[in-house]
């Protein structure tokens, strides 16, 4: 979680942590609803990336 930077991880940890929907957190963060979708989406696969590499790193 640290490699992503500070808006998307305030998005992850309110969507994931905070169960808050789209909505709620563009109104949190002064954005919109979909500003927050894809900036989840791409820290969730920023997050995926990095650990399918730690995987491979391991073998």
């Amino acid at each position: 979680m640290q490699k992503i930077d500070g808006q998307a991880r305030e998005v992850m940890y309110l969507r994931l942590i905070g169960n808050l929907n789209f909505i709620e957190i563009g109104e949190i963060l002064g954005k919109t609803p979909n500003w927050a979708r894809v900036t989840f989406y791409r820290a969730k696969q920023k997050m995926k990336e990095a650990n399918e590499n730690g995987k491979k790193d391991r073998m």
